[in-house]
């Protein structure tokens, strides 16, 4: 005789994390990877808490000084914004992997955030029963961790 086991949403909890790319401020691909989640079942899909971690970045300074191979924190940032840096990378790409965006990346992350937020706050409304972003919540980083650490920043505080 099988004993009942807990349920699936006291045993789970699905962890996201997310950096500055280029489709933001757009949260289409993480919809799309949401609606995903009703192909493990309902209880996995609309019960399970989920936690989706921002992570911090560091603003690219477009105009470097004749020193621009070394990195340079600006510490008094009177804006309140990201530190800026001034080590160039070789793309775009490569940059947002280092978790570095331009200014317009960064304003572009900051609405993709907001957005997420709103969803998240609509999916638990009270006739939100079958929205994939129901139980989610939003932790944003202050700084650059990484995926590791951003992950382990959500195993610990989340």
């Amino acid at each position: 005789e099988l004993k009942p086991s807990l349920p699936l949403s006291k045993l789970l909890t699905i962890i996201v994390t997310t950096s500055p790319i280029r489709s933001h401020p757009s949260t289409e691909m993480l919809q799309h990877t949401f609606d995903t989640f009703s192909f493990a079942g309902d209880e996995f899909a609309y019960e399970c808490p989920k936690v989706i971690v921002c992570d911090g970045y560091r603003v690219s300074d477009d105009h470097p000084s004749s020193d621009d191979r070394e990195e340079k924190k600006d510490e008094t940032n009177p804006n309140g914004n990201p530190p800026k840096i001034t080590k160039k990378y070789a793309n775009t790409k490569q940059t947002l992997r280092n978790g570095i965006a331009t200014l317009d990346q960064a304003k572009n992350y900051k609405e993709f955030k907001l957005r997420l937020c709103k969803l998240c706050e609509e999916a638990n409304g009270p006739t939100q029963t079958k929205n994939p972003f129901r139980n989610t919540k939003v932790v944003e980083l202050e700084e650059r961790h990484g995926y590791g650490f951003a992950l382990r920043h959500a195993l610990y505080h989340c």
